[in-house]
C-alpha cells in the first residue's frame, strides 16, 4: 500500500508540476499583451503625440494618459483572475486548493511586478516631462 501512495504522490506531483507550466503560459499571455500595450501606448508615444496639450491643459495631459493606464490595469487584472478559475485548473484546485493558489500567486505576483516595474519606469519618464514642461512655461512666464 505504501507504493502505491508513493507512486500516487509522485504522479500528482507531475501532474502540479504540469499545472505550473500551464500557469507559467498563460501569465507570459498577460506580459506579452502588456508588451503590445506598451508598444502602442507608453510615455515616449504619448509625450509625442500629445505633448503640445500639456501646455494647454496640463491636467486633461495627465488625465487622459492615467485613464488610458487604469483601463489597462482593469482590463490585465480582469485576465487574471479569469486563469485562476479556467476550467482546465478545477481538478487541481479541487484536489489541492492551497497549493493550487500558491503556484497561482506566485505568477500573479511575478507578473504584476514585472508590469509595475515597467508602468513605474515609463511614469518616470512621463514625470521628468511634466518637470522639464512646468519649468519651460514658468520661465516664458517670467520673460
Amino acid at each position: 500500500m505504501t507504493k502505491l501512495k508513493t507512486l500516487f504522490k509522485i504522479s500528482l506531483d507531475t501532474l502540479y508540476l504540469q499545472c505550473d507550466k500551464e500557469l507559467k503560459l498563460d501569465f507570459l499571455k498577460i506580459l506579452d499583451d502588456y508588451c503590445e500595450f506598451n508598444n502602442s501606448f507608453n510615455s515616449e508615444n504619448y509625450i509625442a503625440k500629445h505633448g503640445e496639450a500639456f501646455f494647454i491643459d496640463p491636467q486633461g495631459f495627465i488625465q487622459e494618459y492615467q485613464i488610458k493606464i487604469n483601463s489597462f490595469i482593469r482590463h490585465t487584472v480582469s485576465a487574471a483572475q479569469k486563469i485562476a478559475i479556467q476550467k482546465k485548473y478545477i481538478y487541481f484546485i479541487y484536489q489541492n486548493n492551497s497549493r493550487y493558489y500558491k503556484m497561482y500567486k506566485k505568477h500573479y505576483d511575478l507578473t504584476f511586478d514585472k508590469i509595475d516595474q515597467e508602468l513605474n519606469n515609463d511614469q518616470e519618464k512621463l514625470n521628468l516631462f511634466i518637470t522639464t514642461s512646468l519649468k519651460e512655461i514658468h520661465e516664458r512666464e517670467r520673460h
